[in-house]
């Protein structure tokens, strides 16, 4: 492909060293007209440059695909996604809508996707509509709904868990749905995973104050904290009360992956009747960047269902 900048820029480079040279034997006057030249070439080049570029992103604009039809034709599973979000991040929230009643049109492998990518994307820029839209869509609804949740926390969890309150019965299938028909993440974990990324202390702050569902979002706090810092993690954990076996487990395997050393020493402080699935878990997370390490640790475990469920898991 040839580039329309070559021909100005080597235009100016001439241009450039043609009055250095003449330079040396002209006089002040000379040495002005010379300068004046010289911006003048760049001014040409900058706009023909900025030309070209206008062009180049117009031509762009001209062949992105029009519709999702024209982009599940597409070469490449990744060439279609990737076509996909650009498509729908291009659209206005009116537009989305009107998309959101063509999903039908599409194969049922190439709507799951669609949907995923629509609903996400209207959820950070008119949560509420979307939310509505679900709503509207009988038991489909449920489906799109964590994806619509999700997003909208990404970006405003503040927003998101402010929804929730307000309309709890609308999520009342999540927790056997979660994120997609095999998931089973409620509401208020999906909203304080999200919240934790931004700022785990006020996610940590709303999870505390829930009346229902609390241990669950607390942990989902928990989990998103221990992916970085799981010490860190594990100290939050005495903020818990209830059931914490959920809560210790996440911090294990994220702790296994890290230090795995670290982990089993952490591990013999919890309470003796969840030390054996703790331990477990963080042999999971070992499995992840050493395998050969968790076979071995695994086999030192005690038998019974703890170890079963490692092994099954590694």
């Amino acid at each position: 492909m040839k580039n329309p900048w070559i021909f100005p820029a080597a235009a100016l480079v001439v241009g450039a060293v043609g009055g250095f040279i003449s330079g040396k034997n002209v006089s002040g006057s000379d040495t002005a007209d010379s300068a004046q030249s010289e911006s003048a070439i760049r001014t040409r080049a900058t706009s023909r440059a900025d030309s070209g570029s206008a062009a180049a992103n117009a031509t762009r604009r001209a062949q992105r695909p029009t519709s999702p039809g024209e982009i599940s034709r597409m070469p490449g599973a990744s060439n279609r996604i990737q076509a996909l979000m650009e498509y729908y991040a291009g659209l206005s929230p009116d537009e989305l809508e009107d998309a959101a009643g063509k999903l039908d049109n599409l194969a049922m492998n190439e709507r799951i996707m669609a949907s995923f990518l629509l609903f996400s994307r209207w959820a950070e820029v008119d949560p509420n509509a979307a939310m509505a839209y679900s709503n509207s869509m009988g038991f489909g609804g449920a489906f799109v709904r964590p994806t619509i949740l999700q997003s909208w926390a990404g970006v405003d969890p503040q927003s998101a868990a402010k929804y929730y309150a307000d309309n709890p019965r609308e999520f009342a299938m999540m927790g056997r749905f979660g994120r997609g028909p095999m998931g089973n993440e409620g509401a208020p974990s999906i909203i304080a995973s999200e919240w934790a990324r931004q700022d785990p202390a006020a996610a940590m702050a709303w999870a505390s104050s829930l009346t229902t569902d609390k241990e669950e979002a607390m942990s989902a706090v928990i989990g998103e904290v221990a992916k970085n810092d799981p010490a860190e993690a594990a100290s939050m954990l005495a903020s818990m009360d209830g059931d914490k076996g959920d809560a210790y487990r996440t911090v294990a395997m994220q702790y296994g992956a890290k230090s795995f050393s670290e982990a089993a020493a952490w591990v013999r402080t919890l309470p003796a009747d969840e030390q054996n699935d703790a331990l477990g878990a963080a042999i999971r997370g070992l499995s992840n960047v050493d395998p050969d390490a968790a076979v071995s640790e695994v086999a030192k475990m005690e038998e019974g269902r703890a170890k079963n469920n490692a092994i099954e898991d590694i």
